[in-house]
């Protein structure tokens, strides 16, 4: 059996490596969050979804007016992403789905895996899942 020489096994790890690299790059992180923004009744409605998680069906009325025109739109936070109302607070999708914060009028809405932030309330989201959280209604925004 021959010998190989030392350049052909940096060759061999250097590849190993730079497979590896690849690998890891494309290899699954996570489901995203995805976060729908409809109108209704002139005010944004927020629906929020995580497959991973099996968070699914948790909405959220706000007191945010809905722009003149406004097409209903979902947004998959899989990279920092532009929202078509409201301003990203806060956005780490190094292994998703990550943390994400959002303002949407007056209110700040915090997706965590743990739990649902509002205005620095947390709900769990099994309770998040079980209502309608309607930030429209008062300033006192507990959603519990």
């Amino acid at each position: 059996m021959k010998k190989l020489s030392y350049p052909a096994v940096a060759v061999i790890v250097i590849g190993a490596l730079a497979l590896l690299l690849v690998v890891v790059a494309n290899f699954p992180r996570g489901d995203p969050w995805q976060i729908g923004f409809k109108s209704s009744a002139g005010r944004i409605e927020i629906s929020i979804r995580q497959e991973g998680l099996k968070i699914h069906d948790v909405f959220i009325k706000t007191d945010a007016p809905a722009p003149v025109g406004f097409k209903d739109v979902e947004v998959v936070v899989s990279r920092r992403v532009q929202l078509p109302i409201g301003t990203v607070k806060h956005c780490d999708v190094t292994r998703l789905p990550g943390h994400f914060s959002f303002t949407i009028g007056t209110h700040t809405i915090d997706l965590i895996p743990v739990a649902l932030g509002i205005d620095g309330n947390e709900v769990l989201w099994k309770d998040a899942m079980a209502q309608v959280i309607d930030l429209s209604q008062s300033r006192d925004t507990n959603p519990q």
